[in-house]
This record gives structure tokens, sequence and C-alpha cells, in this order.
């Protein structure tokens, strides 16, 4: 249920920020058959995905779950429209470079979930590490091929990681938030590694971060 519940914090915010931008359009009489229209399909975006969480977790260890052939950036744009108001709220841009928009064989909102995830860490990084918005921090993903390997890079310049933490943070249990669970980034681990048959590393370079997965 807490893991539940750390997934639906954000789709729940964006509901509610979406609300509230039509609460004021209606008290200055700027509401639009069009800004209703675009409000409840993003909304019914958000509770499906919402959804879609609570069908994924309640088989996540089954093992009789289908896999399906999709493309990455198919699963790349689900986790972002469901996180791009949030960014936009604090100014970071997000930059996507995709060379190669592969198709792969797996778990397609599982793998969506995990781009999310990382996504919104990088955010929430970003704005607890106090970065001056005026120069607009970045977020960037990077989707290629390699001989054996298609590459999606998550890269942000919220600062690196404590390199005395950074080799324990896809344990369970780990976190250094005094919210957190430490279940995100070891789901993400075992998505990725274990139901996927991929690899997902992270490193830091100077000041960013850069989280690299690589699935066959």
């Amino acid at each position: 249920l807490s893991m539940i519940a750390h997934q639906w914090r954000q789709p729940l915010s964006e509901v509610s920020g979406i609300l509230m931008e039509l609460e004021t359009a209606s008290k200055f009489h700027k509401v639009s058959d069009e800004m209703i229209k675009e409000s409840v399909n993003e909304s019914n975006k958000l509770i499906q995905f919402m959804s879609y969480t609570i069908d994924d977790f309640r088989i996540f260890f089954k093992p009789d779950k289908q896999k399906v052939n999709f493309y990455i950036e198919d699963s790349c744009y689900e986790a972002i429209s469901l996180i791009t108001a949030s960014i936009k709220n604090y100014n970071i841009t997000l930059n996507k470079k995709i060379i190669c928009n592969c198709e792969i064989y797996g778990y397609k909102r599982e793998f969506a979930q995990v781009l999310l995830n990382l996504i919104n860490n990088a955010k929430n990084k970003i704005v607890e590490k106090n970065i001056d918005f005026r120069k607009k921090a970045q977020i960037k993903i990077n989707i290629e091929r390699s001989a054996y390997y298609n590459i999606i890079e998550i890269i942000d310049d919220g600062g690196a990681i404590d390199e005395k933490i950074i080799n324990s943070i896809f344990d369970p249990y780990f976190t250094t938030k005094e919210t957190g669970t430490g279940f995100g980034l070891y789901m993400a681990k075992v998505i990725i590694e274990d139901k996927m048959r991929g690899i997902i590393t992270v490193k830091n370079v100077n000041d960013t971060v850069v989280f690299t997965i690589k699935l066959p």
C-alpha cells in the first residue's frame, strides 16, 4: 500500500493542479470548451495510470504475466506525460534525444513506471538541492542502440550522489528521505534486471548523475 501511495502522489497532485487551474479560469470567466476538453483528457490519462498502477502491483510477483513488443519511445512519452506539469512548475527543462526508437520485448507499463520513477527522483533532487531555477535545471533522456543493447540514459544536473551511498541506492529499504519507502529504485532494478533481463546502473559525471538502462 505504501508503494502504491508513493506512485499515486504525483498523479493526484497533477489532477489537483488541473482542477485548480479550471477553478481560477472560471472565476475570471476564461473557461473555454477547448480548455475543459483538454483538462478532462489529461485527468483521464492520470486516472488511468493510477488504475494501471494497482493492476501492476497486484500481479507484480506473478510469473505468468505476459510480455509484449513495444517501442521505447512510447513508454517514454507515457511516463513524461504524467510528470510534465510538475517539471514545468519548477522551471526544469526536459530534453529528449532519440537516436534509435527501438522495439523491445518486455513489460511496457512497468518499464514506463521505471522511467517515471527515475525522472521524478531527478526532479525531486533538483528541487531539494535548491538549484537556481533561473538557469533552468535540466533532465535529459537519451535513447540509442549499441551492438548488443538498447540504451536509455536519464541524466540530471541536480548534483552528484554522495559516493558513500551510491552503491546502496538500489538496495531495498534504503532511502535518504524522511518519508521515503526505499522501494522505488529497488523495484526499478527488479523490473529491469530480473523481469526484462537488462542492466541498470548509476554513476556521477562531474555534477550530473547518469542512470543507464541497457536492454537486449
